[in-house]
């Protein structure tokens, strides 16, 4: 049945990692949106969530929408076809261990993305922790030595605190269905993430590299409340875009994503703009 859904593409690409399901699901869909066959890597029993949360209440399957994959044996038949492996690692490490099997079962794999976060490449313990940082940029330099030793080329995006994700304007489909707003419970929060799908989606703030360092804790919760641009943030939405865009792009790169204004987000022709003007 896994096999008969999927059978007439030539182009598939999958999502998965131990990062947000909800920017996984958004870059599924963008993707998917790209004319790409896109699986992405669900827990199991939330099809029927997730489904909601990317399509809106009541909406039947369509072709080209994004397959879902649950068990570990329809995990491992989509990554066996996938050229494109994305792995979301922006709140969490992926485990050397998964990494592993996932690269094992890679047999038309030509480009893994990474999704990480700002400042990870000079992660360091101090003392008021730093572990998971640590972790984080010991994933990267692993997802590195790997994707070379199999000669998998690697691009690596990464984000900062991220905001928005919706479908933005009435009549938009930017991001994720309303469903996600109607789960947004406090009241700041909610009109922020609606803001900034409308106001804060533009691409102009991309870096070669990791050149940015996140704010202080202090320093983000001062901004909690604004949907005005800032450096150490990211859109939902445009890191999305910007992963997919890294994926079909034609050469690996490696490159930050902040905020800044905007009322739509780059278009994967305005994508290929944006990485080739990188510096």
């Amino acid at each position: 049945v896994f096999l008969s859904l999927v059978c007439d593409s030539s182009s598939y690409n999958i999502v998965l990692g131990p990062g947000s399901l909800e920017l996984q699901l958004l870059i599924a869909k963008i993707s998917a949106k790209e004319g790409v066959t896109t699986f992405c890597q669900i827990p199991e029993g939330n099809g029927s969530s997730c489904r909601t949360l990317l399509y809106g209440k009541n909406r039947d399957s369509k072709e080209g929408d994004v397959q879902f994959v649950e068990n570990l044996e329809d995990v491992g038949d989509a990554i066996k076809m996938s050229e494109n492996i994305i792995m979301v690692c922006d709140t969490a490490p992926m485990s050397e261990s998964f990494l592993t099997a996932v690269l094992n079962r890679s047999e038309k794999c030509k480009r893994s993305i990474l999704l990480s976060r700002m400042g990870i490449s000079r992660a360091q313990k101090n003392l008021f922790g730093g572990g998971k940082e640590v972790a984080m940029r010991e994933c990267e330099d692993t997802v590195r030595k790997e994707a070379a030793n199999r000669g998998i080329e690697l691009s690596i995006v990464r984000c900062g605190k991220l905001k928005g994700g919706g479908p933005g304007r009435e009549g938009s489909d930017f991001g994720l269905s309303k469903v996600y707003y109607d789960g947004l419970f406090e009241m700041e929060e909610a009109m922020v993430t609606q803001a900034y799908d409308k106001f804060t989606l533009g691409g102009k703030s991309c870096f070669l590299g990791d050149p940015i360092d996140p704010g202080n804790t202090f320093m983000q919760l001062a901004n909690k409340g604004t949907f005005e641009p800032k450096l150490d943030e990211s859109s939902r939405i445009v890191t999305a875009g910007s992963v997919v865009a890294a994926a079909l792009y034609d050469k690996p790169v490696e490159f930050t994503v902040s905020s800044s204004k905007g009322m739509e987000p780059p278009d994967m022709g305005e994508w290929k703009d944006i990485l080739s003007n990188l510096a």
